[in-house]
């Protein structure tokens, strides 16, 4: 991702918006490359949970352009109570961009101001 695009994940999850992007799961970046994010499912959720990554721009965070192609699924054990997801971006293509309504997911904030509200948050 470039230098102002934040990149999220959508999905069927409530916790990941419910695939709209206004209310995604937006990653922080922890390294070159590297992008982590934590979130909750409940069991029925995981047993079939699909996602894309979107990418939305700083400047213009009502736009988001979607990954390519067939949805990407988690196979999670349910008997666990945490449940770890190492994924790649780099076959990623990602579409034009498309017009979203704004939700709770901030795409404004760099990634340190990002965590310090998380922080105060919790």
């Amino acid at each position: 991702a470039g230098i102002s695009e934040r990149v999220a994940v959508v999905g069927s999850a409530e916790s990941l918006g419910c695939w709209m992007p206004g209310f995604a799961l937006r990653l922080r970046k922890v390294g070159e490359m590297m992008y982590e994010g934590v979130f909750t499912a409940s069991e029925e959720e995981l047993r079939a949970l699909s996602y894309k990554y979107i990418l939305v721009s700083a400047e213009n965070p009502n736009i988001a352009w979607w990954e390519d192609g067939e949805n990407r699924r988690i196979v999670a054990d349910v008997t666990k109570s945490l449940v770890a997801l190492e994924d790649s971006l780099l076959s990623a293509n990602f579409a034009n961009g498309v017009e979203f309504q704004e939700g709770g997911t901030n795409y404004v904030l760099e990634d340190d101001e990002l965590l310090a509200l998380s922080r105060q948050l919790a």
